[in-house]
């Protein structure tokens, strides 16, 4: 895996994942896992950076939907918007718990999304 963009305001990130043997099944595809490992934590990861010590940011659960085969280099987009944070800190304002929910693509070069 390789972050190939990380805004500055931590709004965006950009992920690549390569095709290589050590993440390659049998059938000469991306293994599972890989995919999922580079979706994984990466939001968590964001809202510490957007909304710093004084939160509480967790992964409570994840779920992956595999479409097509990965047989090729791979990449991913996260992106949270300004919105989203300011619903985020409204919510929480009072000290309660918000799980907010994210999705993103994961797809081929070509745009094909694959999970």
């Amino acid at each position: 895996m390789k972050i190939m963009l990380f805004s500055n305001n931590f709004c965006y990130v950009w992920l690549r994942l390569k095709l290589c043997w050590w993440n390659k099944k049998a059938n000469r595809t991306q293994y599972c896992g890989s995919i999922f490992s580079l979706t994984d934590s990466v939001y968590s990861l964001i809202l510490r950076g957007i909304l710093g010590k004084q939160y509480f940011v967790w992964d409570t659960a994840a779920k992956i939907d595999f479409i097509l085969t990965a047989n090729s280099g791979l990449f991913v987009d996260f992106v949270i918007s300004d919105a989203c944070i300011t619903e985020i800190i409204a919510a929480t304002a009072e000290g309660n718990k918000y799980l907010p929910e994210f999705s993103v693509c994961v797809s081929k070069a070509n745009n094909e999304v694959v999970a």
